[in-house]
């Protein structure tokens, strides 16, 4: 199955138990605080490398979690 970047973020929105309610408010809320709007309904496997990155951050980002482990978040030269 191919998804949006929206439709990725809905789907682990309702995987997270957001309710239905805040969910449009809190995929926006994400979408907006990582730049994702301009790709809001272009599939996810066309993304970047980079934008791709993103909204794996923005998946779990989802519902304002405590805390987050992420395993190698960057790639490239430093």
């Amino acid at each position: 199955m191919e998804n949006t970047v929206y439709e990725n973020l809905s789907f682990f929105a309702a995987i997270k138990d957001i309710p239905v309610s805040q969910t449009e408010t809190e995929i926006q809320r994400i979408m907006t605080k990582l730049e994702l709007n301009p790709f809001r309904d272009m599939l996810a496997k066309k993304l970047s490398g980079g934008f791709k990155r993103k909204l794996n951050i923005g998946i779990a980002l989802l519902n304002n979690p405590n805390i987050i482990i992420m395993d190698e978040p960057t790639s490239g030269n430093f």
